[in-house]
């Protein structure tokens, strides 16, 4: 089938366009106001984006709108909001949500739930330590900066397992706490 990537920025679609990705088609839209016909998809994904944008409910209407009957929605979102950082500020995310806020918004727009789950549960403790730790900086957004950089290789195989681990989890359970949340829903 066709695949169509999405995204607000007109940089982030140059990028994409750069790669040349056979049967990938490109549309620089808002996620809140999509250029698509009732029904367009069979599956629509949404990776840390309704975060980032102020008209939630919008977000997860549209993203219902798109589908068609039986088809199926997947949403990855940062988890509770007591973990923003100076990183969210950065990054623009307005809010960190819990499974039962997913589950409203993805009910209030016509969509069955079929799980909710957290992910990146087994860094949790870590980086919850280090967030709780240090205040969210009073400052705009423009001048805020992400604390992520880039890791050496080998920290990042290493982490590469610890998903891995997590994903075999995920198959066999859902995990209680995480820094995202995960859902599947159908139309």
């Amino acid at each position: 089938g066709e695949v169509v990537g999405v995204d607000v920025s007109s940089e982030a679609i140059r990028l994409a366009s750069s790669r040349e990705v056979e049967g990938c088609r490109l549309a620089q839209a808002s996620l809140t106001h999509l250029p698509f016909a009732d029904g367009s998809f069979d599956l629509v994904t949404s990776f840390d984006v309704i975060c980032c944008i102020n008209e939630h409910g919008l977000a997860f209407s549209e993203l219902s709108r798109v589908l068609r009957p039986g088809g199926r929605v997947v949403v990855n979102l940062p988890a509770y909001n007591p973990l923003r950082s100076e990183h969210d500020l950065a990054v623009h995310i307005k809010k960190r949500y819990t499974r039962a806020d997913v589950a409203v918004q993805a009910e209030r727009a016509g969509l069955t739930v079929e799980r909710v789950a957290h992910a990146n549960t087994l860094l949790f403790p870590i980086a919850a330590a280090v967030r709780l730790a240090k205040k969210v900086p009073s400052k705009p957004a423009s001048e805020a900066r992400s604390d992520l950089k880039p890791l050496p290789s080998a920290i990042n195989r290493g982490l590469t397992q610890v998903l891995l681990v997590e994903r075999w989890l995920l198959q066999r359970m859902d995990l209680p706490f995480g820094l995202s949340v995960v859902f599947v829903a159908r139309k």
